[in-house]
């Protein structure tokens, strides 16, 4: 039989346990909110970067003349616009691989990639990976298309990002190789190069904005 001494200890340890149980749910969703916290101060530099860029390449539209032929800076312009994007989705990519909310799952998802694009960042699927060996290999691989980076975000970290038209941009990087490697020979104009900076733009506005998303999500729910 439990005398009274016994059963009022017995109810101090449940209620204690109950306590410490309620103090790491809360710690847990402290940490959760922290580390959210930091994704988004580091994505609001990445996307500043960003902006950064890309102003200072529309910041040269204005001065070019209708009059001349400026074909080669406009082509050279368009390379820019390419590598700007690419800049953002190294940034973008390795700041998610760097934090435990988005880079375990990023591992365990990674095995599941689609051939091609595995291929495209030189990832051998047959062999396990640590983080940083992901966010080396993302380092170094060519993202300049658009919809491959899409479909590597949406795979990896839950994102919704849908494609733009294909033969938008297969033109566009065929107009950046040949200004970057073979000195032009493609046709260009100063109107299209505007309209592809703002798909471009757009983009880079769903894969911040799909980010902004989850983080949202997560502090309403916490």
């Amino acid at each position: 039989m439990i005398d009274d001494d016994d059963f009022e200890l017995n109810q101090f340890m449940d209620e204690l346990e109950k306590d410490s149980n309620e103090i790491d749910q809360i710690y847990s969703g402290l940490e959760s909110l922290c580390e959210w916290q930091s994704i988004l101060m580091d994505l609001h530099e990445v996307s500043r970067k960003f902006v950064s860029n890309m102003d200072s390449l529309s910041s040269i539209y204005e001065s070019i003349s209708d009059t001349s032929d400026n074909s080669f800076l406009i082509g050279t312009l368009w390379s820019g616009v390419v590598s700007a994007y690419e800049g953002f989705v190294h940034d973008f990519f390795d700041l998610l691989l760097s934090n435990q909310i988005h880079s375990q799952e990023a591992i365990e998802k990674s095995a599941s990639l689609d051939k091609g694009i595995s291929d495209q960042i030189r990832l051998n699927k047959n062999k396990s990976i640590s983080v940083e060996e992901l966010r080396s290999l993302f380092r170094k691989a060519t993202l300049n298309n658009p919809n491959n980076g899409a479909a590597l975000a949406n795979h990896l970290f839950k994102t919704n990002i849908p494609e733009i038209d294909e033969k938008a941009m297969s033109s566009a990087l065929e107009i950046r190789n040949a200004y970057t490697h073979n000195n032009g020979g493609i046709e260009v104009s100063l109107s299209s190069l505007e309209q592809f900076h703002d798909k471009i733009d757009t983009v880079v506005s769903l894969f911040i904005n799909e980010i902004l998303g989850q983080a949202a999500s997560h502090i309403s729910k916490g």
